[in-house]
């Protein structure tokens, strides 16, 4: 059976368009998966990065990433989860790129360097619920924040975090409680009922 594009991708499921872009090259069946997910992908990458510029960089090599990854996508699990994937290991491998250099930054800069960037992002017109959120999650240590922004920013289960981590679902679920507690704790939030 051929497959064949239709009129209007844009009721198609993500499965089908990344099939259909994968095998016909279709840059249209694409383009929809791109605009679908470009949001939720550069609010990710956001988290991760702490820097908006950075971020959007990030967003786009993820996306080509995943556009000449894309024959790998064998339709286990959600196109999102497997995006997801893609990204994170964008961010981490721009992470492993520039450790040196940021280590030697941060040392010239000090410790309280990234000290108040929900506040600068809000006085430069951010959204101010996106600076309560990196409030929120500048108590947290790095791996805590990516997988609370996997959890509930990508909304991936703790069996796909824990695949893209290489980490048990179990240790997922600690990690995520224990984040939450020092939120909860650092903010003095009454734990839901």
């Amino acid at each position: 059976m051929a497959l064949q594009r239709p009129a209007d991708l844009s009721g198609a499921a993500d499965e089908v368009l990344a099939l259909q872009a994968a095998t016909l090259s279709d840059d249209a069946a694409y383009e929809t998966l791109v605009r679908r997910h470009a949001r939720r992908t550069l609010s990710m990458l956001r988290r991760f990065t702490r820097d908006p510029a950075l971020a959007e960089e990030l967003c786009q090599e993820t996306f080509l990433r995943a556009w000449q990854k894309l024959p790998s996508f064998q339709g286990q699990g959600s196109f999102g989860g497997w995006l997801a994937a893609v990204a994170y290991n964008v961010f981490l491998q721009h992470r492993r790129r520039h450790a040196a250099r940021d280590r030697v930054t941060d040392s010239l800069d000090g410790p309280d360097a990234g000290a108040g960037l929900a506040d600068r992002q809000s006085s430069n017109g951010a959204d101010t619920g996106a600076a309560e959120l990196d409030r929120l999650l500048a108590v947290v240590s790095e791996d805590e924040r990516v997988v609370l922004t996997l959890s509930y920013g990508a909304g991936l289960s703790a069996t796909e975090i824990g695949a893209m981590l290489g980490v048990a679902p179990g240790t997922v679920k600690s990690q995520i409680h224990r984040a939450k507690d020092k939120i909860r704790r650092a903010f003095d939030i009454e734990a839901e009922t």
